[in-house]
C-alpha cells in the first residue's frame, strides 16, 4: 500500500473541526489545502448573504453547486495529493481517502458560538445550535435531491472521527494513522460519546483495571476494535463495555471501533440498529455507567 492516498478528502459536521484540520494536515504533509467552504462564504458575502441564505437559495438554484462539483471533478487528474475540504470531495474524487469529523450537535454549536466567525453572526449557543441544525438540514436536502445521496451518511467515508472532546491535534494524528496502516477501523470514538447498552454489572472490574493499566504504560491497544452502532447521530456500544470503561480509567481520549448497524439497517436475527438500541439503553444503565466512570454526559442520551 501507498504510504499515503492521492488526495485527502476532508468531510463533515459543522463545528466539527474540518478547516482546522484540514490545515494541520496539509501543513504536515506539504501539500495545498483546498477548501470549498472558503470558496462558498466567499460567494455568499460577494451576494450579502450568509451561508445559511446562499444554502436556502441554492436549494432551487444549483448554480454554485454545479460550480464547486465541476472545481471538484477536476482534481481528479491532481498528482500532487492536495488535502480538500468539501461535503462532496468524497463523492466527485474517487482517489481520495475518505474523512469523515463527528461531532455531537451542542459541542459544535459552542464552538462556533465562542470562535464568532464574521460571517455567521449568533446572539447566543442556542442560537447558534438552532442555525446551525438549520443549515445542515438544507445541506443534507440540497445534497440528496441533488445527487441522491446523504452526506451524513457514515458509510460513505472511510474512516470517522469523533471530534467532540479532542483537540485538532489529536485528530490529525489519528487521520494520519488511518493514511499509514491497512485494516483500520471505521471510526475512533471518545469514550464520553459512547452510549452504553448492557449494564455495568456485567462486567470484570478487575479485568477492567487490568487493561487499563496496560493502555496507559502504552502496551495494549483495543484490538480488534469495539463494536458499535451509529442510530440517531450518537454512537452505542455493542461490544467491548470493557474496552470503553478501561479506557475512561486509563485517560484514553478516542478508541477504535466498527460500526454494526446505523439507525434502520438489519442486524441478525430480523431486529434493526434502532430497534436494538431502544431496547437496550435505560436510565438506570445510563446512571450506573456514569458512576462508574465518574462522569456525566452533557448531551441527551436517550
Amino acid at each position: 500500500m501507498a504510504d499515503r492516498p492521492q488526495i485527502i478528502a476532508i468531510a463533515g459536521d459543522i463545528g466539527g473541526g474540518k478547516s482546522t484540520v484540514g490545515k494541520l494536515l496539509a501543513a504536515q504533509l506539504g501539500v495545498e489545502l483546498i477548501s470549498t467552504g472558503a470558496i462558498q462564504r466567499r460567494i455568499a458575502a460577494s451576494e450579502g448573504k450568509t451561508s445559511l441564505e446562499l444554502n436556502k437559495s441554492a436549494e432551487g438554484d444549483p448554480t454554485v453547486d454545479r460550480l464547486i462539483d465541476d472545481f471538484l471533478v477536476s482534481l481528479n487528474g491532481r498528482v500532487d495529493a492536495p488535502v480538500v475540504e468539501s461535503r462532496m470531495a468524497w463523492h466527485f474524487v474517487k482517489s481520495a481517502m475518505k474523512v469523515y469529523l463527528f461531532c455531537l450537535a451542542e459541542k459544535a454549536a459552542a464552538r462556533i458560538w465562542t470562535e464568532q466567525r464574521p460571517d455567521e453572526v449568533y446572539s447566543s449557543v442556542a442560537d447558534a445550535l438552532d442555525k446551525t441544525i438549520q443549515r445542515r438540514a438544507s445541506e443534507v436536502s440540497r445534497f440528496k435531491k441533488s445527487y441522491g445521496v446523504t452526506i451524513e451518511n457514515i458509510r460513505n467515508y472511510d474512516i470517522v472521527v469523533d471530534t467532540t472532546y479532542i483537540t485538532p491535534a489529536e485528530v490529525t494524528t489519528i487521520v494520519r494513522k488511518g493514511l499509514l496502516f491497512d485494516g483500520r477501523p471505521l471510526a475512533w470514538v471518545s469514550p464520553r460519546t459512547l452510549v452504553p447498552t448492557q449494564g455495568i454489572a456485567s462486567i470484570d472490574q478487575n479485568a477492567v483495571a487490568q487493561l487499563a493499566r496496560a493502555m496507559a504504560a502504552g502496551s495494549a491497544t483495543p484490538v480488534p476494535p469495539i463494536k458499535t452502532y451509529f442510530v440517531d447521530r450518537k454512537f452505542h456500544i455493542a461490544e467491548g463495555h470493557d474496552v470503553v470503561a478501561a479506557a475512561f480509567m486509563a485517560g484514553i481520549t478516542a478508541v477504535p471501533a466498527t460500526v454494526e448497524g446505523v439507525d434502520d439497517e438489519m442486524l441478525p436475527g430480523g431486529t434493526t440498529a434502532r430497534l436494538h438500541v431502544r431496547g437496550a439503553a435505560h436510565p438506570a444503565t445510563i446512571r450506573d455507567w456514569e458512576r462508574t466512570n465518574a462522569f456525566t454526559y452533557d448531551f441527551d442520551v436517550l
